[in-house]
């Protein structure tokens, strides 16, 4: 909310992960890959979507009218590297999200990712 008389950029920055609001233990927690900045009008308030990767692979699928908070900024490696790849594209194309996906959850369920899957994430 913008309390005030001009309107304010606000910027989410890659690599923050938000939390499902109402603080179900079985659901996801989603990742930002890509840097989001949006302006909140004066007086006003903003409706934002943001496309989040989970970061739980054995947790329940959220809904879409899930309510999120923004939680923390990762400093995770390979989860940094992932957003850092996915930042400097200016596109990401929705067909690649299940890859991408994948890719996350070998790194927060299965100890880790390969150059393998950062060469399918720089040729996207």
């Amino acid at each position: 909310e913008n309390n005030t008389n001009a309107p304010k950029t606000v910027t989410i920055p890659k690599g923050t992960i938000c939390y499902e609001a109402n603080h179900t233990p079985s659901n996801q927690h989603g990742l930002l890959v890509k840097t989001v900045s949006f302006t909140v009008p004066a007086n006003g308030t903003s409706d934002i979507h943001l496309t989040l990767f989970c970061v739980n692979a054995h947790h329940g699928i959220a809904t879409a009218t899930d309510p999120y908070k923004i939680g923390v900024i990762t400093v995770h490696p390979d989860l940094l590297t992932v957003c850092n790849i996915l930042d400097a594209k200016p596109f990401i194309d929705p067909n690649n999200y299940g890859t991408i996906q994948s890719i996350l959850w070998e790194i927060t369920d299965n100890g880790g990712f390969d150059q393998a899957d950062i060469d399918t994430l720089n040729a996207m």
